[in-house]
């Protein structure tokens, strides 16, 4: 029992290695954008609105993705309404970011899946190893889908989708044929 726990073990302690190694080189080749580099944080406090004396706050609708500054006229009023558009940079740049990390991990994680399956040598060791890798790579494409998902193309979900299920079932095919 304890030596299969120990097995257990080592096998979860490569696959978890195995994936944040993918995810921290990746992050390391290509930074992951913050949001400080595209929007500046405006020290500027917003006044207290008196509504009795300033009615509503703007009458036209300001449509925008990133911050709305207001500059206020001497009665502590807001005469008018800017949008601050440094929050799309910012959205495009963490979007690519998702784009890259997704591929990163699904290339890796797939070479990783297909070494644990298919690679030949024999004994404890390679066994450990290949079982850490192959779960390691399951976790990698999974992690890595996850986090590109809302930025995938409508029509590319399910196919990515079912690609992993494909992985998944080849996967659970040879396991269980060994």
């Amino acid at each position: 029992m304890i030596e299969k726990l120990k097995k257990l073990g080592i096998v979860l302690t490569i696959a978890i290695l195995f994936t944040i190694f993918i995810f921290s080189l990746t992050s390391a080749i290509y930074p992951k954008p913050e949001y400080d580099d595209f929007c500046e944080f405006s020290a500027k406090i917003a006044q207290p609105l008196d509504r009795e004396k300033c009615g509503e706050i703007l009458p036209e609708e300001i449509n925008c993705r990133g911050p709305v500054e207001y500059t206020y006229g001497e009665d502590g009023c807001p005469i008018e309404a800017s949008c601050n558009s440094c929050y799309e940079g910012y959205e495009t740049a963490q979007e690519k970011y998702n784009l890259v990390l997704f591929l990163v991990s699904s290339i890796v994680g797939v070479m990783a899946i297909l070494f644990g399956l298919f690679y030949d040598k024999k004994g404890a060791f390679w066994g450990l190893a290949k079982a850490g890798f192959l779960i390691g790579g399951l976790i990698s494409l999974f992690v890595g889908t996850g986090i590109y998902y809302d930025d995938m193309a409508r029509y590319l979900k399910p196919l990515v989708i079912f690609l992993e299920l494909f992985i998944v079932l080849l996967v659970t095919y040879r396991v269980i044929k060994k």
